[in-house]
């Protein structure tokens, strides 16, 4: 299964969300910011969410400015993002990351967010200014992090990732499987403090496979396909910028790779691992010219 292969599907569910939320309110989004409890200290990460922020929602372009401890966050939803000088593109307004501000001194900042859209020449300003606050504490929330323990099993030719020690012990013990050594940082659930998105874990029967992904895109379109089950949420991860695939400051690339002859994947934060898997036929999958599925916390 391959990122690209969604394309057309994700289009479709996008319009149809984009729909939904203009139908409902295009104007009732809020702030939301990465970290949640920012310290003096951080870069501040600025999304919106909701309304025509939605799951619809399309690249932009975006803009955080501060004059006289106000901050000022403009974002154009448009294609033509090179039309937008000084502004910062955004492929995907749903969990990219719109702009940065800070590191900021403790307190309480409003924000003004203006938003219009550019399409074809034509620009349109869908809502009035709204205005948000944004708050740095003294300290920062510490995320809570686990170590996602890869397993492999001969007999299924099958690799598996876990962060859970019962379950993996016991895949070990009953369903022949072993550790690669192949490990990286994950956020528990819930344990981010905003950093990070949930990932979703399904299954296909058919392919006697598991796959992981923190795209909400790539989750709706999923949890529409017979082949694939949805389990349940094991952990959180960082989101790559999806122009890129870069990650956020202190975070390590996650890459993910197919295996055309199996169906199966594997996520790791090995470079030299990524380079001999290539050499072996597996497909890079994910964002930016590395193929960057997840982010990893450093600690």
């Amino acid at each position: 299964m391959k990122g690209v292969r969604y394309l057309a599907l994700l289009s479709l569910l996008a319009m149809c969300a984009a729909a939904r939320a203009q139908a409902e309110d295009p104007c009732s989004f809020t702030l939301t910011q990465a970290p949640a409890h920012p310290s003096p200290t951080e870069r501040i990460g600025l999304r919106l969410t909701g309304g025509i922020f939605g799951p619809g929602a399309g690249p932009a372009a975006a803009r955080a400015t501060m004059q006289s401890g106000v901050i000022y966050l403009d974002v154009v939803l448009t294609r033509d993002r090179d039309a937008f000088a000084g502004y910062r593109p955004v492929g995907d307004v749903v969990q990219d990351v719109l702009d940065y501000v800070g590191p900021l001194a403790p307190g309480v900042y409003p924000v003004v967010i203006t938003t219009s859209s550019f399409v074809d020449g034509v620009a349109n300003v869908p809502c009035g200014p709204v205005v948000a606050q944004l708050r740095v504490g003294a300290t920062a929330v510490q995320p809570q992090t686990v170590d996602a323990i890869e397993l492999y099993s001969v007999s299924l030719d099958r690799y598996y990732l876990s962060v859970d020690a019962t379950e993996a012990s016991t895949l070990q013990a009953t369903a022949g499987f072993v550790r690669t050594g192949q490990s990286f940082k994950v956020y528990t659930l819930n344990g981010s403090d905003g950093r990070g998105f949930p990932v979703y874990r399904f299954v296909s029967a058919a392919l006697n496979a598991h796959f992981f992904t923190a795209s909400y895109r790539e989750y709706l379109v999923l949890l529409r396909t017979p082949e694939w089950q949805f389990e349940l949420q094991p952990f959180e991860a960082g989101f790559p910028d999806t122009l890129t695939g870069e990650c956020p400051d202190g975070l390590y690339r996650v890459y993910r790779l197919f295996d055309p002859r199996t169906g199966d994947h594997r996520w790791t934060i090995d470079a030299g691992l990524r380079a001999a898997l290539l050499e072996q036929g597996w497909i890079a999958e994910g964002y930016g010219d590395l193929g960057v599925a997840m982010c990893s916390p450093p600690v």
